[in-house]
């Protein structure tokens, strides 16, 4: 009789362990037959790991073997998973057993797949010897546990010797009971697929923490009980703790305990070879599945985690992503742009969104995503809201997510100090955070261990402002010494990024109320500082400065992006004799009656002294008094030659320092009416100045050469022409000091009539249309993206303006202008990003920027008599900076 030698096959894989008398010496080496059945899901917490697991559980409980299953699942469609509720290990107490844990759910299983049905006697007696094998196996399990030697009174000690459980046996019996079951289960279905039974352990780096039960002994037992035919476990884990655990079992074990600080560098090397052979023995390479990281990768060029969804079951999100990518049904959105958009249509709030670097806001693994997309689906919605209930929902979304920056935000970034100082801070009036900040800042920087440039960062005079703000919170991070984290940071970004926005959408903030004082108040006298001088090359002017009778110097490149000068510094440069003479209507050269209506320099001139005005802040209440001063000619000439020759200098009388900014206008609209009630007084009083200085230099011109006074005079044929000459000839019989009370009289009626004339020229009204779409070119209120938006625009390479360092009198209105359209272009791209013609809003950051007066007068139509004011302008302030130096030397 011959005998098969091939090994039995149950099941659909080969069981060379079945049999003893089979094959003898498979149980004297049983090693050699285990099998690598673990699959690893590796990474850190909140990374998916779970997820993924339960993800292939399900998967495995579900397949079906059709034709739909895709190609890479034929191989597992042709076979029938057993899958065991999961296990966490992480939460289980000392004392419990994993195996036996593994042992009672198989023996659930059992029972609910026999129970109910009408079993065949044959299938009764299988199960009853399932039963059988389920009680001698959990017996000798606790007797393992427990250990020998502890015997009852009268019992024999051979009795319990016959019955002793090793790890050894009780392995062998595990693996038998497995291969029984799935046996059973397959016969007992008729089902022709092979059986495997899936255990899925979770979060195994956590379970124990004595030296009898930790992730060690877990990894051991695992390889002793599962590592056969037919058995599949998953498992979940952080690979850097479960190393470190294991290393501390280890040291345990072999070094008495010792702290890995105390174990010499030989006996660390040991250790960390004998965890990392471990690992390897357990789990191949090939079958350990790293998370993703979900940040940004570069490298490839990729953007990270996406949000994947059903379009046809999430229609309102199909709506706000529709430009995003599709695949058939589903819509694919990058985690960024999913959750400030999200962000966006809830708040109305928008953060910046051009950033290279991962968004704050941003999740750094699944668990975050999933904590805050609940919480932000939890806002309420403003769709199909009336305007009022609309901004309700705003106004409440804006609270619930301040709160939440302030609280659990912040509790999870930031260390106990910094997270009790944001808490702090936000408790006080928002001014005063403000200023707190600031001054916190520079005393942080004024360290002689930070850097040159943090030193210079503190010179010049503080103003506490917006801009000043932003160019603190930007060096707070990068402080050798005594820096800010830029978690902290990041809170103060998103808190502002409410605050500001609560108070711009306020009801009173339109109608001039105590909202929009707080937040002018906040932005102070400018939105970029110092900043500005870097978006802007310097201006140089070829003139010299004289120092003294014997010595000169020239005059270098001066900043032009953000000065702070006494007001006769700027205001020193000449007016157009045209100009001023008609400002009320008189021509020496014209013997006739000319329109002021049109008089398009006289146009020109206002529109650029509203429009010029708006590079000034810290304006004092009722404007400045301005004295203007007519340039003699070199040699005796008529009365109408000299009038013909007149150059007019504009010069303001008083010291006190005014603030310019290439970026003013950005605050001078946010109060227009108040703006132009200023630049109307300062206006007036101009004008006024230049009636007087006409009116009195004709006089005197008059009062010394009558004979050709007498020819001029007639030559003033208009109705203000013909006050100035009565009142004039009645100037031959004043003193001096009442003729310029006189002329002061009647140059404030004149003054009146010019300027109710000058009313259909003021860009006025054009600027209050505008103001009623949005009283902001820039969104000063969205704190985070002007943050980010002026540190570009700081940095000219960024957005490729290729200034060259210094620029002329040519060149210097341009480098303005291509300025303000490289904001045209930043805002364009935060448009882009957000798609805002699928959100609530009428109007874009672009829109409601170019559509500004300023804008458009300046960058798209800017008059010849605006570029040369100007540039004037420029050269005074230039000249007065230079001047302001040479007295400090």
């Amino acid at each position: 009789m011959s005998c098969d030698t091939r090994p039995n096959k149950k099941n659909g894989w080969l069981d060379p362990c079945e049999d003893p008398c089979f094959e003898p010496s498979a149980y004297q080496d049983i090693a050699l037959h285990r099998t690598h059945t673990m699959v690893s899901f590796i990474g850190s917490r909140g990374t998916g790991k779970t997820s993924a697991m339960l993800t292939v559980l399900r998967q495995l409980q579900t397949l079906q073997c059709s034709k739909e299953s895709g190609a890479s699942l034929q191989p597992l469609a042709s076979k029938s998973f057993i899958c065991l509720e999961p296990i966490d290990a992480g939460i289980l107490q000392s004392g419990e057993d994993i195996i036996a844990i593994v042992l009672a759910r198989m023996f659930n299983y059992l029972q609910q797949s026999t129970n109910g049905n009408n079993l065949h006697a044959r299938y009764q007696e299988e199960l009853r010897g399932l039963y059988r094998e389920f009680d001698k196996l959990y017996q000798n399990l606790c007797r393992l546990r427990k250990g020998g030697g502890h015997f009852m009174e009268g019992e024999s000690a051979l009795r319990e010797l016959q019955t002793l459980a090793s790890s050894h046996s009780t392995a062998r019996e595990f693996k038998n009971l497995v291969s029984h079951l799935l046996t059973y289960i397959k016969t007992l279905n008729g089902c022709e697929k092979d059986q495997y039974l899936v255990v899925a352990l979770d979060d195994i780096d956590m379970y124990g923490e004595d030296t009898s039960q930790n992730c060690y002994t877990l990894l051991e037992e695992i390889f002793d009980y599962f590592s056969f035919p037919g058995i599949i476990v998953l498992t979940t884990y952080n690979e850097n703790l479960l190393k470190r655990n294991c290393s501390n079992h280890l040291r345990g074990k072999f070094f008495e305990g010792k702290k890995s600080s105390d174990c010499t560098p030989p006996e660390q090397k040991e250790v960390k070879t004998l965890v990392q052979q471990f690992l390897e023995k357990l789990v191949l390479e090939e079958y350990r599945i790293y998370m993703p990281i979900l940040a940004r990768v570069d490298v490839s060029n990729q953007t990270g985690m996406s949000v994947r969804f059903d379009k046809t079951k999430e229609p309102e999100l199909y709506t706000m992503f529709k430009d995003c990518t599709v695949q058939e049904n589903e819509i694919i959105v990058p985690v960024k742009k999913f959750l400030l958009r999200i962000i966006a249509d809830r708040t109305n709030v928008y953060f910046d969104s051009r950033g290279q670097k991962r968004h704050f806001f941003e999740p750094y693994n699944m668990r975050e995503l999933s904590v805050f997309w609940r919480m932000l689906e939890a806002l309420e919605d403003p769709t199909d809201k009336d305007s009022a209930g609309r901004e309700k929902a705003y106004a409440n979304n804006r609270s619930k997510l301040f709160s939440y920056t302030i609280n659990p935000f912040a509790s999870e970034k930031l260390d106990e100090g910094e997270s009790e100082y944001l808490y702090r801070l936000s408790q006080q009036p928002l001014e005063r955070q403000k200023r707190e900040l600031i001054d916190d800042i520079k005393r942080r920087c004024n360290n002689p261990e930070n850097s040159k440039e943090a030193q210079t960062f503190l010179q010049g005079r503080w103003q506490h402002n917006y801009g000043e703000l932003l160019h603190c919170l930007y060096y707070a991070t990068r402080l050798q010494e005594n820096g800010m984290s830029k978690e902290l940071i990041y809170c103060i970004l998103s808190s502002y990024s409410f605050i500001l926005n609560q108070l711009y959408y306020s009801p009173d903030f339109k109608t001039g109320g105590e909202s929009r004082a707080k937040f002018s108040q906040f932005i102070g006298s400018s939105i970029a500082g110092v900043w500005t001088n870097n978006m802007l090359p310097k201006f140089h002017m070829n003139v010299e400065l004289v120092k003294n009778d014997y010595e000169t110097e020239s005059i270098g490149s001066d900043s032009i992006g953000d000065i702070n000068l006494a007001a006769w510094a700027f205001f020193n440069f000449e007016i157009d004799s045209e100009i001023a003479y008609r400002l009320f209507a008189y021509s020496p050269d014209e013997k006739k009656n000319v329109s002021l209506a049109e008089n398009h320099n006289v146009r020109d001139f206002l529109q650029a002294f509203e429009l010029l005005g708006m590079f000034f802040s810290n304006m004092p209440k009722g404007g400045f008094k301005f004295t203007v001063e007519e340039t003699p000619p070199e040699e005796e000439k008529s009365v109408t030659e000299w009038e013909k020759e007149k150059r007019f200098v504009l010069k303001s009388e008083q010291s006190q320092e005014i603030h310019f900014n290439a970026l003013n206008f950005a605050i001078n609209c946010i109060d227009v009416k108040s703006y132009f009630d200023c630049a109307s007084e300062m206006l007036t009083e101009i004008v006024k100045q230049i009636i007087i200085a006409f009116g009195l230099s004709s006089y005197y011109t008059v009062s010394s050469n009558k004979q050709q006074a007498s020819h001029a005079e007639p030559s003033a044929e208009k109705a203000m022409g013909k006050k100035l000459y009565s009142t004039r000839s009645a100037l031959d019989l004043m003193s001096k000091a009442q003729c310029e009370k006189t002329m002061r009289e009647e140059a404030d009626k004149i003054a009146e009539k010019v300027m109710s004339a000058f009313q259909q020229y003021s860009l006025r009204n054009e600027f209050e249309i505008w103001a009623e779409e949005g009283s902001l070119p820039l969104p000063l209120q969205n704190f985070d993206m002007i943050y980010n938006m002026i540190k570009r625009l700081a940095n000219t390479n960024y957005y490729g303006n290729n200034f060259p360092e210094i620029v002329g009198e040519n060149e210097v209105f341009e480098a303005f202008q291509q300025l303000y359209q490289s904001i045209g272009s930043q805002l364009a791209d935060q448009d882009k990003f957000y798609n805002e013609e699928n959100t609530h809003s009428t109007v874009t950051f672009e829109a409601i920027y170019k559509n500004c007066p300023f804008y458009k007068h300046f960058v798209e139509r800017p008059s010849p008599q605006m570029k040369k004011i100007f540039i004037e302008l420029v050269k005074a302030m230039t000249r007065g900076q230079n001047k302001a130096n040479a007295a400090k030397m």
